[in-house]
């Protein structure tokens, strides 16, 4: 008797020595998978210099497929080929970006896809939603209360930092991020980039000086999402031509129009030090141009 618990009591030691080399091998596995999946999205393009400015050079983005939880009460709409009305007017008190702005969404239960956007240079190609809440699992989600693409004014636009925007700061100025609404595609230039805290939501206000800007949003640092990493760019093209050429009209300069306090649609505690120039009238789109485009709105957050 003595002898078979013996045996017992050596196979439970033999258990229990092993445990931690288990523990040390799926660690070096975990590991190992991360690394992976880092070094495959990781813009290897731009570390040796080749990176791309063309969005032909990546595909576009797989449709949507809501999980589980979503899809039982909710719907997906696409209206990229469909005119768009001004933002609404909102309030907002913090900028967009954590992984909880996820789970504390609103109730709104649609899913409108509004476009493509794509940075060629770290190889993004996302669908980009209308909201900036549970809208980022699924793409990248423009900011409520802020100007439409390629409509005169700051339009922002905001993504998770782990996916897809994990190499937002490797953009250098110059770099394109490309937004396509159906016919139309709009091409930004990356010019500066900056981090502020969550409540600085002065960045959404328009910007003097530059009549049409992308002001693209996420957590920084990574892992911490202390603050928010801001990148800025400005329209320069509309399907092969400049945005004064493409509307039909001479975009006056921020400069030479008044100025007004920024708009109430944005909750801003803190002194802002953009202020947002009043729009001219509407433009019309040139002749032979997409009718479908929509007209600058004047409003901004």
């Amino acid at each position: 008797m003595r002898g078979k618990h013996e045996i017992k009591k050596n196979k439970s030691n033999k258990k229990i020595k092993l445990l931690p080399a288990a523990i040390i091998i799926i660690g070096i596995i975990m590991f190992a998978t991360a690394s992976v999946i880092e070094a495959s999205h990781y813009p290897w393009q731009r570390l040796f210099g080749a990176a791309s400015q063309n969005e032909a050079s990546i595909p576009d983005p797989t449709a949507i497929k809501l999980d589980k939880s979503d899809a039982a009460n909710s719907t997906i709409v696409d209206t990229q080929a469909s005119p768009r009305l001004g933002p609404p007017s909102v309030e907002i008190a913090n900028l967009p970006g954590d992984e909880d702005d996820s789970a504390s969404a609103s109730d709104d239960n649609t899913f409108d896809v509004i476009g493509i956007l794509k940075i060629p240079a770290l190889n993004v190609s996302q669908n980009l939603l209308e909201g900036s809440n549970k809208q980022m699992k699924y793409g990248v989600g423009h900011v409520a209360g802020t100007s439409e693409p390629g409509q005169k004014g700051n339009c922002a636009i905001s993504g998770h930092r782990p996916f897809p925007f994990r190499y937002l700061d490797q953009l250098i100025p110059g770099d394109n991020v490309i937004i396509k609404t159906g016919k139309i595609t709009y091409t930004y230039k990356v010019y500066e980039q900056f981090n502020v805290l969550p409540d600085e939501v002065w960045v959404l206000n328009a910007i003097a000086g530059k009549d049409y800007t992308l002001t693209l949003i996420t957590c920084t640092p990574y892992m911490v999402s202390s603050h928010r990493l801001i990148v800025r760019a400005e329209l320069t093209d509309i399907n092969g031509k400049p945005p004064a050429e493409y509307y039909g009209f001479a975009a006056p300069s921020a400069t030479d129009t008044p100025v007004s306090e920024p708009s109430a649609a944005v909750t801003d505690n803190q002194a802002s030090p953009e202020v947002s120039p009043q729009p001219s009238a509407e433009p019309t789109a040139a002749v032979g141009e997409p009718q479908e485009t929509p007209s600058p709105q004047a409003s901004a957050p």
